[in-house]
């Protein structure tokens, strides 16, 4: 059996036709293929509010190797690597601990990636008990 496929790429989709012979015959049939744009690899950014009212702006440098996510996350001068770093259906989440006087502080990040956004919700326990906040990313593109 041979296949033949042609098709017209257009943005991430390629619409065209397969044409297969076997046992002589040969159908024709039409065929779609979308690219996969769920990828996290690049610099995102966010900020968010402390309460004395300073404004945060962290980023994170992720790396996608399949399912997985390798980075840093960076605030300030300070970088901290990222862990249990995951990437499936769209759906991100990783983990950063971070020491902070005599403690450990561990802050979760998961959402939904879509484009150059990133959405969704973060938990740490930076004050002691876990305080979870929404998350949104935005895709740097320096």
């Amino acid at each position: 059996m041979t296949s033949k496929y042609s098709g017209k790429l257009a943005g991430d989709t390629i619409k065209g036709k397969i044409e297969t012979e076997r046992d002589g015959q040969t159908r024709s049939r039409d065929w779609e293929a979308k690219r996969d744009t769920a990828m996290a690899t690049g610099t995102w950014k966010w900020s968010f509010e402390i309460p004395n009212g300073q404004t945060l702006e962290p980023s994170t440098k992720l790396t996608q190797e399949g399912d997985k996510l390798t980075g840093v996350l960076i605030m300030g001068d300070r970088e901290r690597p990222i862990s249990e770093g995951t990437i499936k259906g769209g759906e991100v989440s990783f983990k950063v601990v971070s020491k902070r006087d005599d403690r450990t502080v561990t802050s979760k990040y998961y959402g939904k990636l879509s484009g150059d956004t990133i959405k969704g919700k973060w938990d740490s326990d930076w004050s002691g008990d876990v305080v979870t906040r929404d998350w949104e990313a935005k895709r740097s593109k320096e």
